[in-house]
C-alpha cells in the first residue's frame, strides 16, 4: 500500500507516517516496506489507474510501499484516531 494511501486509512498526514518509519526503523524490517524507484513514480503519476485523479506529490520524492505486515505495524507505532 502506498504511503499516502496508507496515511489516509490511518487519518494522519504522509509526512507524520514516514515521521514514524524514521524513528522506529528497527520495527520496520526489509521486507515491511521498500521504495519506489523514479521510474516507477513516473508511472504511477502517468497511470489511470492511480489512485484518484491527483499527481502522487512530488516525482523527486520516492514513495514508500507497505507490505501487509509493514501496514500492521504502522498501526502499532502510529497514535491517531484510525489506529
Amino acid at each position: 500500500m502506498l504511503d499516502a494511501d496508507l496515511a489516509a486509512v490511518y487519518q494522519t498526514t504522509t509526512k507524520r507516517l514516514n515521521e514514524q518509519v524514521k524513528r522506529n526503523r528497527s520495527r520496520f524490517p526489509e521486507d515491511f516496506m521498500f521504495r519506489l524507484t523514479a521510474d516507477e513514480v513516473a508511472v504511477l503519476n502517468r497511470s489511470q489507474f492511480a489512485t484518484g485523479s491527483q499527481k502522487h506529490r512530488d516525482p523527486r520524492i520516492r514513495h514508500l510501499l507497505f507490505t501487509e505486515h509493514g501496514a500492521v505495524m504502522q498501526a502499532s507505532v502510529l497514535n491517531s484516531p484510525a489506529s
